[in-house]
């Protein structure tokens, strides 16, 4: 089935309302829910307009059930595969990602060491040192984006 931009259907359980990892007889499929990425949300919110976010997942949902629906998140900034020249005081990079809908919670990573996290909506900023650097963001939901930077030292 094709659906409109920024609709899906997704399959919940009856009693309960929840997005339910696999159809089972206790579902009803084709529910009509909005997923938007994050940086369209918080546009929405600003100009005052309300969307209808899909439910939760079931607590019984695994890490592997949730990765395998929805989009993965994309690195807005920085840019992929550019050479940034930082101040010797003002040493910060921006990471900001965009993020499915019902994704809460980023974390960043530079050459597989753990930077820290941050809200979907929120801007990070890491610390950073000259080097080339690939830095990835994962979801809660475990889906993944990564880019290729290089740090130097402005002249």
């Amino acid at each position: 089935m094709h659906w409109p931009p920024g609709l899906t259907g997704a399959t919940t359980l009856t009693k309960t309302g929840l997005r339910a990892c696999n159809p089972n007889p206790k579902t009803q499929t084709q529910r009509v829910f909005e997923f938007w990425p994050s940086d369209l949300l918080q546009l929405f919110n600003q100009a005052g307009i309300q969307r209808k976010l899909p439910p939760a997942f079931m607590p019984e949902c695994t890490l592997d059930d949730t990765a395998n629906s929805g989009l993965a998140p994309r690195i807005t900034s920085p840019s992929n595969q550019l050479t940034y020249a930082l101040h010797k005081n003002h040493s910060t990079l921006a990471l900001k990602a965009t993020a499915d809908t019902n994704v809460t919670q980023l974390y960043w990573f530079a050459n597989n060491q753990y930077l820290g996290s941050e809200a979907a909506n929120q801007t990070f900023f890491w610390p950073a040192t000259i080097g080339a650097y690939t830095l990835k963001v994962i979801d809660d939901h475990g889906r993944s984006a990564s880019i290729e930077v290089t740090i130097e030292l402005a002249q």
